[in-house]
């Protein structure tokens, strides 16, 4: 697993703006604490799995060769399950009403259709050149389908 993160903080604060009411977090001074590197990492690892169960060559995928525009059409998703793994962490705190487990399904499903949208068109190089010619732009990465 690579460390490229698709997504950003402010990425997951529009979704959802007030997630530092929903789920404070203070730092040992007191003041809430603004950093969810560790959930939007998260999120890119199920994304590189999720795209390297579809690859269907040989060599292992990579999700720093896919191109700019590739990695910003999954920064939805990212962010989605960013939130999600964030609102999975507030339903281990005691949480009665269920309210974080319905938000973490939530973004789950979203990240699914999201990603399902953006892996039928991503600009992959493929022969680690470095640069992405037009024969690697656009790469389907269809779900496989596998006869039992």
């Amino acid at each position: 697993m690579t460390g490229v993160v698709l997504c950003s903080d402010d990425d997951l604060l529009n979704f959802e703006p007030n997630l530092d009411q929903t789920w404070p977090r203070l730092d040992r001074q007191g003041n809430v604490k603004r950093d969810w590197s560790t959930q939007r990492l998260l999120a890119s690892h199920e994304i590189e799995r999720r795209l390297r169960g579809r690859k269907d060559t040989t060599e292992p995928f990579e999700i720093g060769r896919l191109s700019d525009r590739s990695k910003d059409s999954l920064r939805t998703c990212a962010a989605s399950l960013a939130l999600h793994y964030i609102f999975v962490a507030g339903d281990t705190q005691g949480d009665e009403t269920g309210f974080f487990a319905r938000k973490a399904r939530l973004y789950w499903e979203k990240a699914d259709a999201y990603f399902e949208t953006a892996s039928l068109s991503l600009d992959y190089d493929v022969d680690n050149s470095g640069d992405v010619d037009d024969l690697e732009k656009n790469q389907p990465f269809p779900i496989r389908f596998i006869r039992g």
